[in-house]
C-alpha cells in the first residue's frame, strides 16, 4: 500500500475531545512519554483504503468524526514507522511503557485501544 497521507492536525478533532487529548499529551509528557501524532480525523475513503489494507480494522471509525486519535511512542514510531502492526511488543520495557499510557488515557476518560481483543495500543477515542 502506498504512503497514505493521515491527518495529523488536534485543530481537525472534535473540541470537546481535542481537550482531553491536550490532557493526555500532557499527562504523558509529564510521565516521560515522548509521543507522535499519527492520525488525527481520516474521511470515509481513507478510512475503507486503511480497512482494505489491514491497518484498520473496522468499517467505521471515530477518526471519520474527530473522536480518536492514533499516537506513538517517539522511539518505536522512528524505528518501525507509522504502520502501527509494525510495532512489535516483544520488548517488555515498550510494551510497559504503551500500558502506563493506556492507564492515563483512560484515568482522564478516554477509551484505550489497547483494551481491545486486537489490541491497538496509540489508539484513544471519546466514550
Amino acid at each position: 500500500m502506498p504512503d497514505l497521507e493521515l491527518d495529523r492536525r488536534l485543530d481537525s478533532l472534535d473540541a470537546v475531545f481535542r481537550s482531553k487529548v491536550y490532557e493526555l499529551l500532557a499527562r504523558a509528557t509529564e510521565a516521560g512519554l515522548l509521543l507522535v501524532i499519527v492520525n488525527t480525523r481520516r474521511d470515509n475513503i481513507q478510512q475503507a483504503i486503511l480497512r482494505d489494507a489491514g491497518r484498520s480494522w473496522v468499517k467505521r471509525s471515530k477518526h471519520e468524526q474527530g473522536l480518536a486519535i492514533d499516537v506513538a511512542l517517539s522511539d518505536v514510531f522512528q524505528a518501525k514507522g507509522p504502520d502501527k502492526l509494525a510495532w512489535n511488543m516483544d520488548d517488555r520495557a515498550v510494551l510497559d511503557r504503551w500500558i502506563l499510557l493506556g492507564e492515563i488515557g483512560e484515568k482522564i476518560g478516554l477509551r484505550w485501544g489497547g483494551r481491545w481483543d486486537v489490541a491497538d495500543l496509540g489508539h484513544f477515542e471519546v466514550r
